[in-house]
């Protein structure tokens, strides 16, 4: 195979040709070169829509997190993310096996344990961090503490670890693992 060729279906080969500026980025294919080698409108139209979901999505901005060491820097990390939410949100922070965030999900109420097993498990997540929006002095209430310890069992039995349960106030913040409740 040359390495300025494209193959088409059908064993056919096209020159490659450079990429052209648009409006919306570079496109190394155009709607007459797939047209001149018999693929139909509607393909074409399908292809040229495809590769613009890419370009736009290449585009997106992602906010990269840092290894999450300790609450203090869940805390950093999401305190503004957390700031302006009612205070029954809960945050759970899907981390790997470095502790770099993957994914996280806000959930208006306290979710149950079998929700979070399932959405961690289903976003191959190492462990999980929950976070609670408080807007005054943030404590860990007595229900929180036994939903903590059941948490951490059924992510001991699945093999996703809880590595902290945190309390996100204004100006500081209540860590399980801090209180000795983990």
């Amino acid at each position: 195979m040359k390495t300025n060729q494209l193959k088409l279906p059908f064993g056919q080969w096209a020159k490659q040709t450079k990429s052209r500026n648009t409006k919306t980025g570079t496109s190394p294919i155009r709607i007459s070169d797939l047209k001149a080698h018999g693929i139909a409108t509607a393909t074409s139209l399908s292809a040229e829509a495809i590769l613009e979901l890419g370009k736009r999505y290449d585009q997106e901005a992602y906010i990269i997190y840092g290894a999450l060491q300790n609450p203090n820097y869940v805390y950093t990390t999401f305190k503004d993310e957390m700031d302006g939410l009612p205070e029954t949100t809960y945050n759970i922070i899907a981390v790997n096996t470095k502790n770099m965030v993957t994914v996280t999900k806000l959930f208006p109420s306290l979710p149950t344990i079998r929700q979070i097993m399932r959405w961690t498990v289903s976003n191959s997540a190492a462990a999980l961090f929950v976070c609670r929006n408080a807007t005054g002095t943030p404590t860990i209430s007595y229900e929180e503490e036994l939903f903590m310890v059941e948490l951490s069992d059924a992510g001991g039995i699945v093999g996703i670890d809880l590595l902290d349960f945190i309390v996100i106030g204004a100006s500081n913040y209540a860590s399980g693992r801090v209180e000795n409740i983990l």
